[in-house]
């Protein structure tokens, strides 16, 4: 789903009507509209969105490595990486039969393939479930830490 985004003034004037693909999540509105009105300074420490006025700009702000949105769900119970290519989801936190999901948004941008059994994507799988766990991980370290 596309988030739209339409800044008056000078500085944006030459990006309207552009369209770019990349990811980014509800929790990054709040950081870019307090960028967007003056008070980036004022933005809470527990925030883990981050500001793509940058990238609203000219294109850039958007660090490497930031390319996949991480999403909770059912009280954390069950999780989700997006990537520009994939979707993987996994309820509860370790692998057991039937818990996974694995989309390819290339050739199946509406996810009705479920590629979790496929051998020929074991180390896509592998990948993935290492990013979930990565990104959880640093969710939760930056909670305890704010």
């Amino acid at each position: 789903m596309p988030l739209i985004i339409s800044v008056p003034g000078e500085d944006y004037q030459s990006q309207y009507g552009v369209e770019r693909e990349v990811i980014t999540e509800l929790i990054d509105l709040y950081p870019t509209l307090t960028d967007l009105s003056g008070y980036s300074r004022e933005t809470p420490g527990i925030l883990q969105g981050k500001s793509v006025v940058k990238y609203l700009k000219n294109g850039e702000g958007i660090e490497s490595g930031d390319e996949t949105a991480y999403t909770i769900s059912y009280g954390g119970d069950a999780a989700s990486i997006r990537t520009n290519r994939w979707r993987y989801n996994r309820w509860g936190d370790s692998v057991d039969e039937e818990n996974e999901e694995l989309y390819d948004h290339h050739n199946d941008p509406e996810e009705e393939v479920n590629l979790i059994d496929n051998e020929d994507y074991s180390d896509v799988i592998k990948t993935m479930r290492d990013l979930l766990d990565k990104k959880k991980q640093q969710a939760q370290t930056h909670l305890k830490n704010n």
